[in-house]
């Protein structure tokens, strides 16, 4: 799906069923530059540096803010656009 439509964003789990989410990021890499954000549940130190090392370019935790997912958003469309910068979200 991803070759017919190239997506400027995937936001992929890593707990697919029936495939580990780091696998299909594996594959996606092979033909795409999406920006990657890993949307998961698994939260420990090694999970986000094996689902960074895999090729994301983010990484979010579940269960997260409205905030928290709107400033991972605003990044992943600044580095896309190459007006990359920091932004701050108060509620």
């Amino acid at each position: 799906m991803a070759r017919r439509i190239d997506p400027e964003l995937v936001v992929l789990d890593w707990m697919l069923p029936g495939i580990d989410g780091t696998r299909v990021l594996s594959e996606l890499r092979r033909f795409s530059d999406a920006y990657v954000i890993m949307l998961t549940a698994r939260s420990e130190e090694e999970d986000k540096i094996v689902g960074l090392s895999a090729g994301a370019d983010d990484y979010l935790t579940k269960q997260f803010s409205p905030g928290e997912w709107f400033f991972h958003r605003h990044n992943a469309y600044h580095m896309e656009t190459g007006m990359a910068r920091v932004v701050s979200y108060v509620d």
